[in-house]
């Protein structure tokens, strides 16, 4: 099998992972209560940091040798990186806001 493709294949999977992560909980709030669909300047900045996600993790995937099982491995891979990016952006914005609230106006 050619390399490129494999590598390409592997690199979607983590892009899509990446992707679903930081969109399932947007469309899961959405549908849950009945909003319409609409965009926020901060999903360009996921899907932007996405994007750059995906290229820094890429290089330390180790692409197992089967299609099938290469593409899900990616996407879980892609899913669980991004999981941690939006855990610690979550866990600043906490900070940030505990700071905000302490400090005397």
């Amino acid at each position: 099998m050619d390399l490129f493709p494999v590598q390409l294949m592997a690199f979607i999977g983590i892009l899509l992972g990446v992707l679903a992560r930081s969109f399932l909980p947007y469309l899961r709030k959405t549908i849950k209560e009945n909003l319409p669909l609409s965009w926020e300047h901060r999903y360009t900045a996921l899907l932007i940091v996405g994007v750059v996600a995906s290229f820094l993790v890429y290089p330390r995937f180790q692409i197992p040798p089967d299609g099938f099982d290469m593409f899900v491995a990616a996407f879980v891979f892609g899913f669980g990186v991004d999981a941690l990016i939006l855990e610690g952006w979550a866990w600043i914005e906490s900070k940030e806001e505990e700071i905000a609230s302490s400090t005397p106006h």
